[in-house]
């Protein structure tokens, strides 16, 4: 399997959600913490094809396994600062339906806070609502 970069990965991925608001919203949000689509660990619970008789084009397609992923979410096999665990988990419970405690979101930076925001507004179908300043 080639191995993609982030910015190919997401495109990947984002094809196999298009018009799927939370599933969307999940692949915007580690797209833009960039760090989880960066880590060998992480694409372990990733297929990614570039076969055209799968894709019906020359675009790559690439889809997340969150049933395997989110039994590893902050384990051995998946460890991050809490943060990164914290975006992860977002980013499953809206691609996946994985619970998560709102607490958890408490001590996030501005940066990580603004991107799940984001995704949050995305997945309720009102994106413009993150772009508002505040």
């Amino acid at each position: 399997m080639k191995v993609p970069n982030a910015a190919e990965l997401a495109a990947a991925l984002r094809r196999c959600v298009t018009g799927l608001a939370a599933e969307e919203a999940a692949i915007n949000l580690l797209a833009g913490h960039a760090r989880w689509l960066r880590r060998a660990d992480f694409l372990r619970f990733v297929d990614f094809s570039t076969e055209p008789n799968l894709t019906g084009s020359d675009e790559p397609l690439a889809v997340i396994h969150w049933d395997k992923l989110v039994r590893d979410i902050g384990s051995s096999a998946l460890p991050g600062a809490r943060s990164e665990i914290t975006v992860l988990t977002v980013a499953a419970s809206l691609a996946y339906g994985t619970p998560i405690n709102l607490r958890d979101l408490v001590g996030l930076d501005e940066f990580n806070t603004e991107l799940v925001l984001n995704a949050i507004a995305h997945a309720t179908g009102k994106p413009h609502l993150a772009s508002r300043d505040r």
